[in-house]
C-alpha cells in the first residue's frame, strides 16, 4: 500500500482506530477496571433505538452497573415489546433481592404477550437457589400432568434458565418432568436432561430406556451424554444398554455418543476394540469421538494409535476430526499434521485456527506468530477468541495489543468480532473497546447495533445451539 493511500485511509476512518489504540495503550488488557463503560450503558438504556435499549439492559445487568436495577425497571413499561422482554431477562441476570415479586406476575399473566411470559420464565430460572422463587413452584403446580403439553414453550424457557446457574434445590422438579411418561416432546426432554445433570442428578435406567425408545437422534444423544458426563457413577444397567447400542445402532451421531460414554466409564478390552474400529472408520463423528476418548487416556498406546491414523490419511475431513478430537500430549505426527493442516489451500479459517490450537497446546514457537495473524484477520468471533486466548496464555501482552490494532480502514468492521471474542479472554477490555467505539460520531446506526450486540455477547454469551433450538423462536431470537 502506498504512503498516499495509507494516509487517505487513515483520514477516512474517523476516530475508531485512534480510540482502539488509546484503549490498547492503557497498560495491558488485564489491568482495566471491570466497570469501564458502565456509564455509557446507562445512557444507552434511554436511546431511541429499541435494539440498543434492550441490549443495554442485558449489558448493565451483566456488569452489575451502578443504578442498573432502577434503570432496567423503567424499561418494563417500554413501548417496544422486545425491550420489555429483554428488561425482564436482565432482572433475572441481575438476580437482585425481590426479583421473584417482579417476575412472577409476568409469568402468571395469561393476557401478556407470549414473549413476556417466556422471558419471565427464563429469568426466574436464572435466579440462584439462595433467591426464593415461589413463583416457579406455583407455575409448575399449574403445569402438572397432561397440561404440561400446553405449557411446552414456557417450560422450555424455564429449563433453559435453570442451565445458567446451579440449582440443586430444583432437581426433584426437573426429574418429575423426566418421569412423566406422557411427555414425549424431544426438545423439552433434551432441556430437562441437561437441567438434571446441571442440578447434580443422574438419569436412572427407566428414564434412559424411555428416552432411547423415542426415535429422535438429538434426544438419544442427550440421554447417552447424561450418562457419560453424570456427576455420579452411572447405573450398571444403563451402561449395559449403551454397550448394546454400540453394536446395533447405525446412527453415526448415536455411535459417537456411545463411544464417549463408554470411554468415560472404563478401559476394558472391548472398549479398546471399539475405539480402534471407530478410529479406522470413514465416519468423521466416530473418528473424532474415538480420538477424544484416546486423548483422555493419553498413554503411549493411545498416542501411537492416533499418530498412525493421522499419518495414514490425506483426507482433510478425517484430519480435521482427529485434530478436533485430540486433547492430549501432541506427538510429532500430530504436530506435523497441525502445521500442514493450516497451510493447505483448501483449509478454512476454522481449520487454520484448529491447527493453531494444537500447536499452542504444545508451546510450539510458531504458535505466537499464527495467533497474531489469525487474531488480526479472522472473522469468526469464537475462533478469534481462541487466538486471543492463546496470546494471553503465552503471556504476550504486547502481541495481544498488536493483534487488536487492526488497520484503520476496517476498524468498525473488525471491532464487533474482537469485542465478542474478548469476552472469553478479558471482559474489561471488551467493555472498554465497546464504550469507546460507541462514542465515535462516525458510527452508523447499524454499526452501533452490531457493537452493542457484540458487547452483550462478550459479557453474557448465548446459550448453546442445542438449547436455542429447543426454545420458542421469540425467546431464542433475543438470546442469540
Amino acid at each position: 500500500m502506498s504512503a498516499r493511500h495509507q494516509s487517505a485511509t487513515a483520514r477516512s476512518a474517523g476516530t475508531a482506530s485512534a480510540a482502539l489504540l488509546a484503549i490498547l495503550a492503557l497498560g495491558g488488557a488485564t489491568r482495566l477496571s471491570a466497570q469501564v463503560g458502565s456509564g455509557a450503558v446507562i445512557n444507552l438504556l434511554a436511546d431511541d433505538d429499541p435494539t440498543l435499549r434492550g441490549e443495554a439492559a442485558l449489558i448493565a445487568a451483566a456488569q452489575r452497573a451502578p443504578g442498573a436495577r432502577d434503570a432496567i425497571r423503567k424499561l418494563l413499561a417500554d413501548r417496544d415489546e422486545s425491550v420489555r422482554a429483554r428488561a425482564i431477562l436482565a432482572l433475572g441476570i441481575l438476580a437482585a433481592a425481590g426479583a421473584d415479586a417482579e417476575l412472577g406476575p409476568r409469568l402468571a399473566d395469561r393476557e401478556a404477550p407470549p414473549i413476556v411470559r417466556h422471558a419471565a420464565a427464563y429469568a426466574l430460572g436464572c435466579l440462584p437457589d439462595d433467591q426464593p422463587a415461589p413463583s416457579i413452584d406455583r407455575y409448575l403446580d399449574r403445569a402438572e400432568g397432561g397440561s404440561r403439553r400446553r405449557h411446552r414453550d414456557t417450560l422450555a424457557a424455564l429449563l433453559a434458565g435453570l442451565l445458567r446457574t446451579p440449582h440443586s434445590l430444583r432437581l426433584a422438579q426437573v426429574e418429575s418432568l423426566l418421569h412423566d411418561a406422557s411427555l414425549k416432546d424431544p426438545g423439552l426432554l433434551v432441556l430437562a436432561l441437561r437441567a438434571q445433570r446441571h442440578c447434580g442428578g443422574t438419569l436412572d435406567d427407566a428414564d434412559f430406556d424411555r428416552m432411547i425408545a423415542i426415535r429422535d437422534t438429538t434426544l438419544r444423544v442427550a440421554a447417552i451424554e447424561s450418562v457419560a458426563f453424570a456427576p455420579t457413577a452411572a447405573d450398571p444397567e444403563v451402561l449395559a444398554v449403551i454397550r448394546g447400542l454400540a453394536d446395533r445402532d447405525a446412527d453415526p451421531k448415536v455411535r459417537a455418543a456411545v463411544i464417549a460414554a463408554l470411554a468415560a466409564h472404563g478401559r476394558d478390552a472391548a472398549m479398546h476394540t471399539l475405539l480402534r474400529e471407530a478410529l479406522a472408520s470413514d465416519d468423521v463423528r466416530q473418528v473424532e469421538a474415538a480420538t477424544r476418548a484416546l486423548a483422555s487416556f493419553d498413554d503411549d498406546a493411545a498416542r501411537a494409535a492416533v499418530s498412525d491414523r493421522v499419518r495414514s490419511t490425506s483426507d482433510i475431513v478425517v484430519q480435521r476430526a482427529i485434530l478436533r478430537g485430540w486433547r492430549g500430549t501432541p506427538t510429532t505426527a500430530i504436530l506435523a499434521a497441525a502445521r500442514a493442516f493450516g497451510a493447505r489451500p483448501d483449509a478454512s479459517a476454522a481449520d487454520q485456527a484448529l491447527g493453531l490450537r494444537v500447536l499452542a497446546a504444545a508451546h510450539e514457537a510458531d504458535a505466537r506468530t499464527r495467533a497474531v495473524d489469525f487474531a488480526r484477520h479472522g472473522t469468526d468471533p469464537a475462533l478469534v477468541a481462541d487466538a486471543l486466548a492463546e496470546l494471553v496464555a503465552l503471556d504476550r501482552d504486547a502481541d495481544l495489543r498488536a493483534a487488536l490494532a487492526v488497520d484503520a480502514e476496517g476498524a468498525f468492521v473488525r471491532l464487533p468480532v474482537h469485542i465478542e471474542a474478548l469476552g472469553r479472554v478479558d471482559r474489561a477490555l471488551a467493555s472498554a473497546l465497546a464504550d469507546r467505539a460507541l462514542a465515535d460520531p462516525a458510527a452508523s446506526a447499524a454499526t452501533r447495533r452490531g457493537l452493542v450486540t457484540a458487547w452483550r455477547r462478550a459479557l453474557w454469551s448465548p446459550p448453546p445451539v442445542e438449547v436455542l433450538a429447543a426454545l420458542p423462536e421469540d425467546l431464542a431470537a433475543l438470546l442469540r
